[in-house]
Order: structure tokens, then C-alpha cells, then sequence
């Protein structure tokens, strides 16, 4: 689709021109007079969704928000401008309830033709998943396809005995201290000895949420767990071995590619063992390349995946492949960028996620292997042992100054918030490298993290001060609120 008339798209449908009213229910109707294409954009809160909405209208298409809650809603419209303009995005709603949510389709629908879903995170996958369940697209996953990806455990016996070439450990979901003690006996009996296990949110993402038992079950831990999860947990044999993640994307005929593949180096940081810190590529002369991107693939491909990127996390030891998880969403720390450098800007992802969510037959990936394989790349995750607010903050220009600084992934901010790093979304910064040789990354590595100083203070007046910023954010929020009751209309009131 040319700029020209991506103007004209502009022109003819500007920002909130019509009221939403519940129309008869009837998705891309061929019979229906032409109406311009549009992808819809569940919960674009973060910078990455805003990239992809960018993408979309760049290529033409008519870009459509949809919310699961007011909060989300108004975090995005509250951090990013873009979201607030007739050019960006169409339409906004609010789906609280599922009626709501075919109410909003339907009203999409009479206007424009939905010709695409394209979630960026865990939580925008729930949200698809309700949206495919009304919007039926054959070149995307069923809404019963896409539901696994958010059901580890089903996903895993969706795949169990059905892909050869990728092992998966036992797994079960477990309600009680009592459920646990149960699947802890039976696995005892099969090994001959207590087992290492996992406790995880079935759901979950980001690492988070992992409780690991190496010596045999602690009860009130798992208890605690169990509580926060919400009532029901993972339980999943421990699987030791070298973590490996994968990017790519399905195409819309459900061909699977394998655009790269790092290896993780976690650390035992904060009690926890399985800590983020760096993310090395892989290139294809690895030995271990070749058995992944076949396992990943043959799982991907048995899953039901198409249309949309993916990232996928895998174990490798002397028995062989074992699969971890499947996310159907880019990974996340900017993957997208990460896949186009490697490949030498030819691999355009964002564009390519586009293309493929919308259905486009001409999709074209391209890919410069030989970059790929001559690339040395690392992505440093930091690690925080302190909880509070940056006050001091020393040595940005130094890491900006390397040479072999490539970009940020968190950029630390005075006045920020952090925590002890326990999960992917805790830690302090991050950012990436590139450089001739892995040790000469590593010893960079180590460097720049020397050169970084956080200063962090919990003092009495640092809390009176973000208290202060939460009051100002929650006075907007309720402007917010008071705005869409005045109106009347269902988000776009913050011109």
C-alpha cells in the first residue's frame, strides 16, 4: 500500500468520526461494500506495540485499539502521545465483559475490514485470544490454537508424543500443599529418588513467579506460592541443562522461520537461581543450532502457529532438546532490532509481523546468513541487589562512549523506582553489544557494568516523592474517567 493512500485513509477516517453503535454481527463480509483494511492492536501499551502501530500505518492500514481494562487504557494514552491523534489510531474501546468486546467488533466491523490481530505481549495475547473468538481469520491460529500458548500445561500435552525430535518433562497442575505432595511421591517412584522440581504460574511470563525445590518440597513455601499464583500452579520436573531462546515468525500459510537463536547465562542472584543477565548469540555453526531450530520448528508447526512471530525457550543436555515455552509475540528486549541487525537491516520484522498478521500472500523474508554467522552479539540484562529509588546515577556516557555499544534496552532514569532483580522485568537496565570475538564482548561486558553507578536511596523523602507522582498519575486517571462519562464515547476524549 503506497503513502498516497495512506493519506487518504487518513483523510476519509479521522479520529473518533463516528459513535460505536452495536450493529448486526457480521466480520468480513465479502458482500459488504469496500471498506478499508484495518488490524486490531490489543493492549498497545509499551514501546514496542507503538512500533508496530507505526509499521501499520506506514503500510497503509487503518490501526484499531482495543483494551481489556480502563488502567491500560489510560497507561497508554497517558504515555504515548501518538495514541491520542485521528492519524495514529481509528477507533479505541474498552472491553470489560465479552458482550462489550462483540459490541466493539461488531461496530469495528461495519467499517472498516478486520484484516488482522497482532498482540506484542502475554497480556495482549489474552486479549486476542477473545478477539479471534469473535473476528475468524483463516491465516492466524484458532482462538483455541492461540489459547494454548497461554496454558503451559496444555501446550506441553498438546505436544507431548506428537513432535519427536524435542523432549518435554512431566508436568501437572497443582492446587494444594497436598496435590504437590502427591506429584512429588509419584515422581519419586518412576526416578528412585525425590526429584528436583518447579513450582511456576501456568501462565506466566518474564520469569517470574518460579519457585525451584531441588532438595524435595518446602510446604510453606510452595503454600505461599500457591496463594500468590492466585490457586493453581505448574508443577514440572526440573530440567538442568544450557537455556536457549528462539525468534522468528510464522508466515501466514503457517510456514515456520527460524530468524535466530541465543543462549541465556543466568546467575543465582537475590535467592533466586535462574536470574537473567546475558544473551549470546548463536550462530549456525554452532552444533547445537541445527537439533534446535529442527525442534522448535516441528513443535511450532504442530502447535498450530500462523501469522505471527514467536519466541520460544529450550533446554539442551546429554538426553537432548527440552522444551520450556512457547510465546505466540516477539521476544521480548527489542527482538524485532535484534533480528533485523543480525541479518543486516534485510530482515525487516516489524514489517514483516505486519505483513504477515494482516495476511499478505506476497510476504518476502529476506535474510543475510553470512552476517548472521560472523556477528558476535550480547545483550546485558543488570542485576539489582537493592530495592528503592535512583538518586545518583553514573557512567550513561561512558557505555554510550564504547565502541561496542549497539543500544539500550532500559535505559536507568534518575528518580526511577527498581527492585532486587528476581525476574526480566526487574532489571535496573539493560543494553546490548556487539563486538569482534565473545571474549572481547564479555570483557566489555564487565567493563561498562564497573562504569555504571546506581545510587539508590529509600529514604523517607525519596518515598514522599514517589507517592506524590502515583497521586498526580491517579488524578489523571480519574480525569480520565470523568472525561469518557461526559462524552459519552468510549476512549477518545484526550485531545
Amino acid at each position: 500500500m503506497t503513502s498516497e493512500r495512506s493519506q487518504k485513509l487518513d483523510d476519509r477516517y479521522p479520529l473518533g468520526s463516528s459513535p460505536m453503535v452495536a450493529q448486526a454481527l457480521i466480520f468480513n463480509d465479502s458482500s459488504k461494500r469496500s471498506r478499508p483494511k484495518a488490524i486490531i492492536f490489543p493492549c498497545p501499551n509499551i514501546d514496542d506495540s507503538i512500533e508496530l502501530m507505526r509499521t501499520a500505518r506506514r503500510k497503509g492500514y487503518i490501526c484499531l485499539a482495543v483494551f481489556d481494562t480502563w488502567w491500560r487504557a489510560f497507561a497508554a494514552y497517558d504515555e504515548f502521545p501518538e495514541m491520542r491523534s485521528s492519524r495514529f489510531v481509528a477507533e479505541s474501546a474498552v472491553a470489560l465483559s465479552d458482550q462489550e468486546l462483540e459490541q466493539r467488533l461488531r461496530s469495528f466491523s461495519e467499517r472498516f475490514e478486520i484484516c488482522g490481530i497482532l498482540p506484542r505481549t502475554e497480556i495482549s495475547v489474552d486479549l486476542a485470544i477473545r478477539i479471534q473468538s469473535h473476528v475468524k481469520l483463516p491465516h492466524l491460529p484458532t482462538a483455541e490454537a492461540m489459547a494454548r500458548f497461554r496454558n503451559k500445561y496444555a501446550l506441553k500435552s498438546h505436544l507431548r508424543g506428537a513432535v519427536a525430535s524435542i523432549l518435554i518433562c512431566e508436568s501437572r497442575l497443582v492446587s494444594s500443599v497436598a496435590d504437590i505432595e502427591i506429584a512429588v511421591s509419584e515422581l519419586s517412584q518412576r526416578r528412585g529418588s525425590v526429584p528436583a522440581f518447579v513450582l511456576k504460574p501456568n501462565d506466566g511470563a518474564g520469569n517470574r513467579g518460579i519457585g525451584f525445590f531441588m532438595d524435595g518440597l518446602r510446604p510453606n513455601e510452595a503454600a505461599r506460592q500457591l496463594k500468590e499464583s492466585g490457586g493453581t500452579l505448574l508443577f514440572e520436573e526440573f530440567v538442568d541443562g544450557v537455556e536457549y531462546c528462539v525468534n522468528g515468525q510464522a508466515d501466514s500459510k503457517g510456514e515456520i522461520h527460524i530468524v535466530n537463536i541465543s543462549r541465556y547465562e543466568r546467575e543465582h542472584a537475590n535467592g533466586r537461581r535462574n536470574v537473567y543477565h546475558y544473551q549470546w548469540h548463536v550462530p549456525r555453526s554452532a552444533p547445537e543450532y541445527v537439533t534446535i531450530a529442527q525442534g522448535i520448528k516441528e513443535a511450532l508447526e504442530v502447535a498450530g502457529l500462523r501469522g505471527l512471530p514467536f519466541h520460544a525457550e529450550c533446554f539442551v543436555n546429554e538426553q537432548g532438546i527440552w522444551l520450556n515455552e512457547i510465546a505466540a509475540r516477539h521476544g521480548g528486549g527489542h527482538s524485532a532490532d535484534i533480528m533485523r541487525k543480525l541479518h543486516a537491516n534485510r530482515f525487516a520484522a516489524l514489517d514483516i509481523a505486519v505483513e504477515c498478521a494482516a495476511g499478505e500472500a506476497s510476504t518476502e523474508m529476506q535474510f543475510d546468513w553470512e552476517t548472521y554467522d560472523t556477528m558476535k552479539y550480547l545483550v546485558i540484562d543488570g542485576i539489582s541487589h537493592q530495592d528503592g529509588i535512583i538518586r545518583h546515577l553514573h557512567g550513561i556516557d561512558a557505555i554510550e562512549a564504547a565502541a561496542e555499544f549497539v543500544r539500550w534496552d532500559v535505559k536507568p532514569e534518575l528518580g526511577k523506582r527498581i527492585e532486587k532483580t528476581t525476574h526480566l522485568l526487574s532489571a535496573p537496565y539493560g543494553f546490548h553489544l556487539s563486538s569482534s570475538s565473545e571474549e572481547s564482548l564479555r570483557q566489555a561486558a564487565i567493563r561498562l557494568e564497573q562504569h555504571l553507578k546506581l545510587t539508590i536511596c529509600d529514604s523517607w523523602k525519596c518515598k514522599l516523592v514517589e507517592r506524590a507522582k502515583k497521586a498526580a498519575m491517579s488524578v489523571r486517571f480519574r480525569a480520565f474517567l470523568l472525561k469518557r462519562r461526559i462524552t459519552g464515547r468510549a476512549v477518545r476524549f484526550m485531545h
